[in-house]
Parts: structure tokens; C-alpha cells; sequence
């Protein structure tokens, strides 16, 4: 099983017409936009997991979990992965930093008795809104883009974490609630 363990995030009116918005703005380039009712933040990639450690993986989360009060979450600014000049991702992201970080750092700590590794790569809250494939009127691109990069889209009330099952298909990805932790219980 292909496992992650993130925080769904339900889009508002707000984040949607934004979306909406900067995809009409950019309608000429070739974007792939993550489609709005599988948008999450990923707290930690566990990758590919025998399903007989799903029971195990819930519980470490649980506990986890239970150690963190629920808070409100901030959606907000836009950013780039890649460079400036070839830029591959289109992210929004997330606050408080602190609180995500922590989160992060204490689940990737608890899978270590699963065998999990943690890679080296920085931990940027965020969730994937676009993936460009090209780009063909990069100024218009950028000016595009820097309408939203300090922009506050929504709130949200974060009271759980989940466990999902990733499964890639044709069509995108098809996720699979497998556990949930609720914050502070």
C-alpha cells in the first residue's frame, strides 16, 4: 500500500473561486491542477507499506495526535517549486508553521518503529495545486502568480489526521481513508 499521512482540507467558496480565477488567468499554459476535493497537506510520505502495518501505523498516529490540541489552520500564499526560470509546482501554503512542523517531526519520529526513514528534504506546509508541464508566456505566467503570493484564501479548524492509501491511476490518484486520529483525545 501506498501510505501518507495528511490533513484534508475541505476548499471554501473563497479558495475556490480563487482557483477558479488563476486557472482561467492561466488557461493558455499547460498546468495539471490537483483536482479541489482531493486536496490535502501532507504531514509524511510513509511511501509503498505492507498493509499488515496499517493497525501499527494507526496507533503511532493516534498517539501522536493525542498529544496536540486541535488549532486553526491559515490557507495561504502562493509559491513555486523549481526554479524561478522553470518553475514545476504550483503550492498554497500553510500555517501555523510551528504547529504543522511539530506535527511533522513527531510523526516521522513514531514511524521510525515501522522502519520509516526520514529523507533531508525541508518540510514546507503546503498542498499541491498545480504541476506545470510548460509554460509558454512566462511574464504573464509570473505576474499571474504574484497576485496571490500574500494572499490569505481561507481558515479552517484542524480537530484530526489521517492515514490515506494513495492509489495512482490513469486518471490521477484515488485516495483511501485507512485511520483517523483526532487531535487531543
Amino acid at each position: 500500500m501506498r501510505l501518507f499521512i495528511a490533513i484534508p482540507i475541505l476548499a471554501d467558496k473563497q479558495l475556490q473561486n480563487t482557483v477558479l480565477s488563476l486557472k482561467n488567468s492561466l488557461s493558455a499554459e499547460k498546468i495539471t491542477y490537483t483536482d479541489l476535493q482531493n486536496i490535502h497537506l501532507t504531514l509524511l510520505f510513509l511511501g509503498d507499506i505492507s498493509e499488515t502495518l496499517v493497525p501499527e501505523i494507526n496507533s503511532l498516529m493516534e498517539a501522536v495526535a493525542y498529544d496536540h490540541d486541535p488549532f486553526e489552520m491559515e490557507i495561504k500564499r502562493l509559491g513555486l517549486f523549481g526554479s524561478s526560470y522553470d518553475p514545476k509546482v504550483i503550492w498554497v501554503g500553510a500555517e501555523p508553521k510551528e504547529k504543522l512542523q511539530a506535527l511533522h517531526e513527531e510523526l516521522a519520529e513514531a514511524m521510525q518503529k515501522i522502519g520509516y526513514r526520514a529523507d533531508r528534504q525541508n518540510f514546507v506546509p503546503h498542498f499541491t495545486l498545480g504541476r506545470i508541464r510548460k509554460l509558454t508566456d512566462k511574464p504573464h505566467f509570473q505576474k499571474s502568480i504574484e497576485k496571490y503570493t500574500d494572499k490569505k484564501f481561507q481558515a479552517m479548524n484542524i480537530k484530526e489526521i489521517m492515514l490515506y492509501e494513495s492509489v495512482l491511476t490513469a486518471n490521477g490518484p484515488i485516495y483511501t481513508i485507512q485511520g483517523v486520529a483526532p487531535l487531543g483525545c
